[in-house]
């Protein structure tokens, strides 16, 4: 009688991005520094060395990883995936354990095109994909969905990110181009708030990222983030209002605090389009196309509060910045671009040698490439 033989991947090589426009913040950082993506249809943790890889493999009948998301306190990973019903599972990353799986029928699509945990960890927002861009609020604990609303215009726009904040104001934001909602998150739900300068709302937006809290460091909207419990944003409760990044596809930067617009900033790269964004406890990066990557530094002598340090591109790679993350140190810059190359930047460091934005800024050179263009198994 024949004997059957399990085959198990040793290594995976390359990374695959996530369809949509955004990228799925397909590139995280593990607690101790490894990265997490998918490769094929599998999620890849890779030791920071690159000599040792764990592997979380995709469920049953679903086709591939859409969109990927980690706790502030780094303990979860939530993997969505696409399936006959758009699939999310949640996994403890000390133990690889699968905790629970998320399927609802309100999410009206074959997949969730971004997913974001809330400051606790209780709660995970999932944008939901086409054709019916809803999108849902769970108490992942109890596979509850607690709320859902669609997030599309008229036109049916898709949407590419969406994002709960990191302090107690409790908001949460989708975005697409040409449509921005913001939402106050509730026992009751998800309650739309106003944006005080309509016109901005139909800009054509690309990517997001909360600002850390007043007393947090590092946090994340592109890619990894940590917990703060600074004081929130509930519009004239007498607290600080909560701040976050949009990007546009016209190169500007818009800084909101709350509801309101504070300042927009530009990456002074010739209104190319901003497509990441992740901020930390020094400033913020945003990566852009043709391989452009701009560090933004807080200086408080400007009125924005922050001031354009320095602009690198990525060497013989001029291609879209799909993704950034910021190591839980804040000592490295990962990205990973259009296509599935990924790099790293040294961000120690960075503040003491910036300068203006030349017409060729400096290179990362092909030795900090860690990830070829493919995402194939073997």
């Amino acid at each position: 009688m024949a004997t059957t033989v399990g085959i198990a991947p040793r290594l995976v090589f390359g990374l695959r991005t996530a369809a949509g426009a955004a990228g799925g913040d397909c590139l995280q950082y593990a607690e101790d520094g490894s990265f997490i993506y998918p490769g094929g249809h599998t999620v890849v943790i890779s030791a920071p060395d690159g000599k040792s890889q764990r592997f979380l493999p995709g469920t049953p009948d679903c086709e591939c990883v859409t969109a990927l998301a980690v706790s502030p306190n780094k303990r979860l990973l939530a993997v969505a995936e696409r399936a006959e019903k758009g699939v999310i599972s949640v996994y403890d990353l000390q133990t690889l354990k699968r905790r629970k799986v998320l399927q609802a029928a309100e999410v009206g699509s074959q997949e969730y095109v971004s997913i974001s945990f809330s400051s606790d960890g209780k709660q995970l927002l999932a944008q939901g994909g086409a054709p019916e861009w809803n999108l849902l609020l769970f108490a992942w604990e109890r596979a509850k969905v607690a709320a859902s609303v669609r997030t599309t215009n008229v036109q049916g726009v898709p949407l590419t990110k969406c994002s709960l904040s990191l302090g107690e104001g409790s908001l949460a934001t989708a975005l697409g181009p040409g449509v921005l909602r913001i939402f106050r998150v509730s026992e009751g739900g998800l309650k739309a708030l106003p944006i005080n300068n309509a016109k901005r709302e139909g800009l054509p937006f690309t990517c997001q990222a909360w600002l850390p809290p007043t007393g947090g460091a590092g946090a994340g909207g592109d890619g990894a983030d940590k917990g703060s419990t600074a004081a929130g944003a509930a519009a004239g409760d007498g607290r600080d209002k909560e701040r976050q990044l949009l990007g546009t596809s016209d190169g500007e930067i818009l800084l909101l605090e709350g509801t309101e617009l504070r300042a927009t900033l530009s990456c002074d790269t010739g209104g190319k389009s901003v497509e990441s964004l992740v901020a930390y406890g020094k400033g913020f990066a945003a990566g852009q196309e043709a391989g452009l990557v701009t560090l933004f530094e807080k200086d408080e002598r400007e009125k924005e509060g922050f001031r354009r340090a320095r602009t690198f591109a990525v060497h013989d790679h001029p291609l879209r910045v799909r993704c950034l993350a910021v190591s839980p140190g804040e000592e490295q810059l990962a990205l990973m671009l259009e296509g599935g190359p990924a790099f790293t930047l040294a961000l120690l460091n960075q503040a003491s040698c910036c300068r203006p934005h030349a017409p060729d800024p400096p290179s990362l050179g092909a030795q900090q490439c860690w990830l070829g263009r493919h995402g194939l198994c073997f």
